[in-house]
């Protein structure tokens, strides 16, 4: 077993002592940083803090102490120069995973270190993303003030939709019925996006020519009430399309050989989109 494996399983399983043991054992050329140097010095370890998983999707050291929660082996390896915008093979990064699982104080310490919080996969999907997705509010509330709030108008692929729409942000908050989420993405952009975030629907890159629901008529649907009353505002002004409609509308005959059919061949396409971008549970 490598140096830089033994690495990762140590900071996969929060192994705090053998993390320090290893980063202080190695070698760099030009050294990792002073806390080391100074107490330590090189020792010949061939280690790449930085190193890729193969068998684990290319997650680095930090991508899989951040997925576990392991908030002082991240604290450990980002002092010792791991990079926090290192992707796995699927373009998840750190930050992604302390969204996803609401591990505040972890993200606090990758943004700090410098995480990009505008990043994105090779489904779209960001960290703010993530965070609405998995009703982490307390994150969400991090991230908002400093990224780009043009990513909260990205659609971005939702691979717990049984459709497997694009969605955005806002849309996602208001499918859960999350109404401080909804609040958190709306204040936090001027007026006018207000109103084109409220009325950017779902949708289906193999069926273009159908127009999702958007955020409002989701919450509507589904009877989350505070949630209509937040995005009526930014609606009532914007004439829609008459023609609202779910991407891959089913056949007529239901339960036939034609809608059997349809349903086969929508679940291939879903599991090919997740696929593409890679499963990320836990």
């Amino acid at each position: 077993m490598t140096e830089s494996k033994s690495l990762y399983i140590a900071s996969q399983n929060g192994n705090l002592n053998e993390v320090r043991d290893l980063l202080e054992d190695m070698e760099k050329e030009e050294g990792i940083g002073s806390f080391f140097h100074t107490k330590y010095g090189n020792r010949g370890a061939d280690i790449d803090i930085n190193w890729q998983n193969p068998e684990d999707n290319g997650k680095t050291a930090l991508i899989i102490a951040t997925r576990n929660g392991h908030l002082q082996v991240v604290r450990e390896l980002i002092r010792a120069g791991a990079d926090v915008n290192q992707s796995d093979t699927h373009d998840n990064v750190p930050i992604f995973w302390a969204a996803m699982h609401g591990f505040l104080e972890i993200a606090n310490a990758l943004i700090r270190a410098g995480a990009d919080v505008n990043k994105k996969n090779s489904g779209d999907q960001t960290a703010v993303f993530f965070a609405t997705q998995h009703n982490q509010n307390d994150v969400l509330r991090l991230i908002l003030p400093i990224c780009n709030k043009e990513i909260l108008l990205l659609e971005c692929f939702d691979d717990d939709d049984a459709w497997g729409l694009y969605k955005t942000p806002l849309y996602v908050a208001a499918e859960n019925g999350n109404v401080e989420a909804a609040k958190l993405l709306l204040d936090s952009v001027p007026d006018t996006m207000k109103r084109i975030m409220s009325i950017k629907p779902a949708s289906d890159p193999d069926h273009p020519e159908h127009r999702g629901l958007t955020p409002l008529e989701i919450a509507r649907q589904n009877g989350n009430e505070d949630i209509v009353r937040l995005l009526q505002p930014y609606v009532v002004t914007i004439n829609m399309p008459s023609q609202t409609l779910r991407p891959m509308p089913m056949p007529r005959r239901v339960g036939g050989r034609k809608t059997k059919k349809t349903i086969r061949k929508r679940r291939k396409t879903i599991r090919k989109r997740r696929k593409t971008i890679g499963k990320r549970r836990r």
